[in-house]
């Protein structure tokens, strides 16, 4: 096992990662279900959802996009995909996600780095969650998307944290690992969502630690040897 000594920050993807997305994924599949029967592609949930995962395992950056081009021909599908809205208000924190982020942020401090629409810091608030980060780097707000280094440098700028000191944990082998590791961070792969069936194909692709929840997060960070981590310097 890797050593986790010297780190002083942990950096949050939040989808899949601290946010369950599974209610308005299904919410979306039912919705693009509907969209392409009225166009005449008739096809049950488990067929739209066994497409989406095909394109997360293939790294489609927008995975929603290729699955509804394979599943639709040659019919366009900027109105299929304007039908079938991400439905944000559907989100709900995972259960565990309040409890760990509370005892992690007495070892560590935390911060978010997130491909998210505008409204990210009111969300953490409405969750009950904002008090245990110090930075949110969102990409609505920045106007830059992962994987693009740039939206990780900005937050350890924020942080004043040197990448070395800093590990990122998320879902995506292609936004979260590969670009953190490219800026030298240690890296978390979460095995929760519909990016968990990526497979890594190289080093690069390859996190430090994987993790299939958060409860196993919290023991990386918290519990290692079977000894406390020690609290970071205020």
């Amino acid at each position: 096992m890797h050593c986790i000594d010297g780190i002083d920050w942990l950096f949050f993807d939040l989808g899949d990662t601290l946010i369950d997305e599974d209610g308005p994924s299904a919410q979306r599949i039912a919705d693009l279900q509907e969209a392409l029967a009225w166009r005449g592609r008739k096809y049950s949930h488990a067929e739209i959802e066994y497409a989406i995962v095909q394109a997360c395992a293939e790294f489609a950056p927008r995975a929603i996009a290729r699955a509804v081009e394979v599943l639709a021909g040659d019919i366009p599908i900027d109105g299929i995909l304007k039908e079938a809205p991400y439905r944000k208000e559907l989100e709900r924190p995972y259960p565990d996600a309040p409890a760990v982020l509370q005892r992690l942020s007495t070892r560590y401090r935390l911060g978010v780095i997130g491909n998210q629409s505008p409204g990210t810091w009111t969300r953490l608030q409405a969750w009950g969650m904002a008090p245990f980060f110090s930075v949110c780097i969102a990409s609505a707000e920045e106007g830059v998307v992962k994987p693009n280094l740039e939206i990780f440098r900005r937050a350890l700028a924020q942080a004043n944290c040197p990448p070395d000191r800093a590990a990122m944990i998320g879902d995506r082998i292609d936004n979260d690992i590969v670009p953190a590791k490219a800026l030298g961070m240690r890296t978390v792969r979460i095995l929760q969502g519909y990016a968990k069936v990526q497979q890594s194909r190289c080093d690069e692709e390859t996190a430090d630690w994987t993790v299939t929840d958060l409860h196993e997060l919290q023991q990386l960070f918290i519990t290692y040897h079977g000894e406390e981590a020690p609290p970071y310097d205020r």
